[in-house]
């Protein structure tokens, strides 16, 4: 195991605790928020960096605008519906001991998981950029593959 694998487990682990934490009903909609935010985030990170481009003219900056684009808008629309349910979610629905226990500990690591993924497809992205790969080989990683790459690589990495 790297140390990418390891720091990996790490999130997968205090994500899946700090959601659970919150109990059946939270932890379902932290899930659907945290697949909903990166579903979003790596469908329009590139027009946000296109934008981002034009803000600094180094080329450090030009070559790094869409890891800082899909940070962005995955943290801010995270943010933005975790305000939003607060606000309509009870606080606590009675369900039985087992579906209880089940649910908050599926929903925190089905939310570890899709937050491992998305976390190792930005480390992805940002060294497919360093090596130089650009414009249609990486949409075809970005867009075309995304089930495959983002959702099952670091699941099959921790199986292995």
């Amino acid at each position: 195991m790297g140390g990418i694998d390891i720091l990996l487990l790490i999130i997968l682990g205090m994500v899946t605790w700090s959601v659970a934490s919150e109990g059946i009903w939270g932890a379902a909609l932290t899930s659907l928020i945290v697949i909903f935010s990166g579903l979003l985030a790596m469908n329009f990170f590139e027009p946000v960096a296109g934008i981002l481009e034009g803000f600094g003219t180094s080329l450090w900056w030009r070559s790094h605008c869409d890891i800082f684009a899909m940070l962005g808008l995955f943290a801010g629309l995270v943010f933005g519906l975790r305000t939003a349910t607060d606000r309509i979610s009870p606080r606590f629905i009675t369900s039985d001991r087992l579906a209880y226990g089940l649910g908050r500990w599926g929903g925190g690591l089905l939310a570890g998981l899709a937050l491992t993924s998305i976390s190792y497809f930005v480390v992805r992205n940002a060294v497919a950029h360093c090596i130089g790969m650009r414009g249609e080989t990486l949409k075809r990683l970005s867009i075309g593959r995304v089930f495959r790459y983002v959702l099952l690589t670091p699941i099959a990495q921790f199986i292995y």
